[in-house]
C-alpha cells in the first residue's frame, strides 16, 4: 500500500524522540522536586510533633497546614528553600483577606489585574501578626484557584478560631467558678 523509505522513516523517528527527549527530562526532575519537597515537609511536621487533619500544598512552592489537636497553623512560601511558621491559634483573633489588585485599560476594555492574594492574621490587639502569601503576581503570571483556596482557608479559620474561641471561654467560666 504505503511505500516507506527506510532513511525517511528513520529520521522521523529519531527527531521525535529527539524532540520528547527534554519534556521528559523536565517531567523526571519535576517529580523528583515533588517528592524532595513532600519529604521535607513531612520531616517538620514530624518534628513539631503536628498532625495536620487539613493542608494544602499548590504550584509546588506554597504550603498550608492546620493541626486541630493542637490548634496550630503551619505554613511556607516556599518549599524548596524551607522557611516554616507555625502559628498558634490562640494568638490569632481575627483573619481577614487581602488582595492586590489594579484596574487597567479604559472603557469597556477595562480589566481587574490581582497582583496579589494575602490571608492576614491579626491578635487581640489589632496588630498583624503574620501576613499569609497566597499568590504573588510578580512570581506567577496568572491565577490557578487561588481566590477559591483563599475563601476555603479563610473560612476555615474562622470556623477554627470560634471553636477556639468557646472552648477559652469555657475554660475560664470553668476557672471562676472553682475560685
Amino acid at each position: 500500500m504505503f511505500d516507506f523509505d527506510s532513511i525517511t522513516f528513520l529520521i522521523a523517528v529519531v527527531s521525535l524522540i529527539a524532540f520528547a527527549i527534554p519534556f521528559m527530562i523536565y517531567s523526571n526532575e519535576a517529580r523528583k522536586q515533588s517528592v524532595q519537597n513532600a519529604a521535607k515537609l513531612e520531616s517538620f511536621l514530624q518534628s513539631q510533633h503536628l498532625q495536620v487533619a487539613a493542608k494544602e500544598i499548590w504550584r509546588d512552592r506554597y504550603f498550608l497546614g492546620l493541626d486541630l489537636n493542637q490548634e496550630k497553623l503551619a505554613y511556607t512560601k516556599d518549599i524548596k528553600n524551607f522557611e516554616p511558621t507555625v502559628i498558634h491559634l490562640s494568638e490569632i483573633s481575627h483573619v481577614s483577606r487581602q488582595e492586590v489588585s489594579r484596574v487597567i485599560g479604559t472603557g469597556k476594555s477595562q480589566r481587574k489585574v490581582i497582583d496579589a492574594l494575602y490571608l492576614n492574621l491579626f491578635t487581640s490587639s489589632g496588630i498583624l501578626l503574620v501576613s499569609i502569601e497566597i499568590y504573588d503576581g510578580e512570581v506567577f503570571s496568572d491565577l490557578s484557584g487561588e481566590p477559591v483556596l483563599l475563601t476555603k482557608w479563610e473560612k476555615l479559620l474562622k470556623d477554627q478560631l470560634a471553636v477556639t474561641n468557646k472552648k477559652e471561654n469555657l475554660h475560664k467560666a470553668q476557672s471562676s467558678e472553682i475560685v
